[in-house]
């Protein structure tokens, strides 16, 4: 069985990390051969198909999707994508992100007939006009336009929503099989203009040997906080999006900070505004590190705080729960459906206070091995990773009969 999965990139993010988790582990697996296409990958990483252009395709995708408002008609990139399934031989397409200005949209209707479809949706950007999250919005059940959201990812220069939205449609509305990591994001899925009745829901999963409970005055001496500190974690790829909620970790943290010592620990790429934190907080921005240390980084707190508002499946709550950290988030989407009673905290959005609260309540409970223990079982039963793979073995074989 020959899979290609197309996606946008190869690293950064935790899109990028369960399309290479899936890829790396279904090559593992017998009468498996998984080949990843994408925009971008990694230095290292030669079982990886970059299909990037040159200039002139960049400099043309900019015209026609930045200047013209036409996100997923400009790239010539992905022309490059039948060939490439021909020369994979491949069985099953398997997509998952296409937006992010490298994937003709209209591609789709070159695959070779013999070919099978499948898609991963990692977000709403397939059932909306071009917002990858509604926030809130139901334009997208109808036709879309006036669109709150021009100058978020992926910006538009005016709004053309309306007319993506019906040429998506249109394109979209095929005979291929849809998978949402999450119940949330199946359900907006069955309450679009796609008609897509049997939507199979696979969580993405992490490996919970890797993502396992460490020794956590070891974890704290990696990063030079104390035993006794009461430690909050904030993990994200982008902490400076303003989707990852950190305006409201800062609000909530500042008002706790006047009665209790708290040290607050931020992994990701720049752009957490921690000057807009009180002195009396103690904060640790350790940067880069690598791979193996990333799960000291979740033991080294008592709580990993997730106050995303709007959010499918996300990796963070799942790799904190599996080192035994209990987790704080947004009742939202699909944190929603991964933190239940005992193994954490789900609060109200845009709710300060709720946030200051569980914030607190954690502070008087910990450590609280119950709950540690509750954290790490919940994602051992539900997410472990060797499960999502399976999931989607099965799916292939069926797909294939």
């Amino acid at each position: 069985m020959n899979v290609l999965h197309v996606h946008t990139r190869s690293v950064g993010g935790g899109g990028a990390q369960v399309v290479s988790d899936l890829h790396s582990r279904l090559n593992k697996r017998t009468n498996i051969n998984s080949k990843l296409v994408v925009k971008e990958k990694g230095d290292e990483q030669d079982d990886v198909v970059e299909m990037k252009g040159g200039f002139l395709d960049r400099g043309f995708t900019h015209l026609i999707e930045r200047k013209a408002g036409l996100e997923g008609f400009g790239s010539f990139d992905s022309l490059k994508l039948p060939s490439l399934i021909r020369d994979h031989n491949t069985d099953i397409v398997h997509l998952h992100n296409i937006h992010g200005y490298y994937f003709n949209i209209f591609i789709l209707r070159h695959i070779p007939d013999q070919v099978n479809l499948l898609w991963t949706f990692h977000d709403m950007w397939p059932i909306t006009g071009n917002c990858t999250y509604a926030m809130g919005c139901e334009r997208y059940q109808t036709r879309c336009g006036s669109c709150p959201q021009l100058d978020e990812y992926p910006e538009l220069p005016f709004d053309t929503t309306p007319l993506l939205h019906r040429i998506k449609m249109r394109l979209f509305n095929q005979d291929i099989p849809v998978v949402t990591p999450s119940r949330w994001l199946g359900r907006h899925v069955a309450e679009s203009r796609l008609n897509k009745p049997n939507i199979r829901y696979i969580p993405n999963g992490v490996d919970t040997e890797k993502f396992s409970p460490v020794d956590k005055c070891e974890a704290r001496d990696i990063f030079d906080i104390g035993t006794d500190d009461f430690v909050l974690s904030f993990i994200a790829s982008n902490p400076g999006d303003p989707r990852k909620g950190s305006k409201y970790v800062i609000e909530a943290l500042n008002s706790v900070s006047q009665n209790h010592d708290v040290t607050l620990l931020t992994l990701g790429s720049e752009g957490f505004p921690n000057e807009m934190l009180n002195d009396s907080i103690d904060v640790r921005i350790p940067g880069y590190i690598p791979d193996e240390k990333v799960p000291y980084a979740y033991a080294a707190g008592d709580v990993c705080i997730v106050p995303s508002l709007a959010d499918n499946c996300p990796l963070v709550p799942l790799e904190a729960m599996a080192c035994g950290t209990p987790v704080i988030a947004f009742d939202v989407g699909g944190l929603s459906e991964q933190v239940t009673e005992g193994t954490g905290w789900l609060v109200p959005p845009h709710d300060t206070q709720a946030l200051r609260d569980a914030i607190l309540t954690a502070i008087e409970r910990f450590p609280d091995s119950k709950m540690n223990n509750a954290a790490r079982k919940r994602v051992v039963e539900k997410y472990e990773i060797t499960q999502c793979v399976t999931q989607y073995q099965d799916l292939y074989n069926k797909i294939l009969k």
